[in-house]
């Protein structure tokens, strides 16, 4: 991946959490509607991609390379859910380029993996992990 790609891909993730944490927010009834129009585009998420994203990502931080590689970077990262994702998005994909762990690029699952980060905090995710 180039930089340009890169870069379009953290926002891809970023774009998947937030819309995560507006699925979150407005249950399972109703679609989640991109920001800020308030009309679903025809990429809205359904309740059933939500869950399978969140379920793909509780999978990748119960992965302990993950969090080796995770919970440094995350450590000096603010609590703001954008930047979350892009820390997430960054040190997932070089990990998913390395030999080391095999790591989905479902930027809907990175997303997850930051709404998770957020809502669990930091401290508590890497609690186990040294760094």
């Amino acid at each position: 991946m180039d930089d340009q790609e890169t870069e379009k891909f953290k926002n891809e993730v970023v774009a998947a959490a937030l819309q995560i944490q507006l699925a979150d927010a407005l249950g399972t009834s109703r679609r989640a509607h991109s920001f800020p129009g308030g009309v679903a585009p025809p990429g809205a998420l359904l309740p059933v991609e939500v869950e399978a994203a969140k379920t793909e990502a509780q999978k990748l931080i119960g992965n302990s390379v993950v969090l080796e590689y995770l919970c440094p970077a995350l450590r000096s990262a603010s609590d703001d859910l954008k930047e979350v994702a892009k820390v997430v998005a960054t040190v997932l994909l070089t990990l998913a380029n390395s030999p080391l762990g095999p790591v989905s690029l479902n930027a809907l699952a990175l997303g997850a993996v930051a709404v998770i980060v957020i809502r669990s905090g930091v401290n508590s995710l890497c609690s186990g992990v040294k760094v």
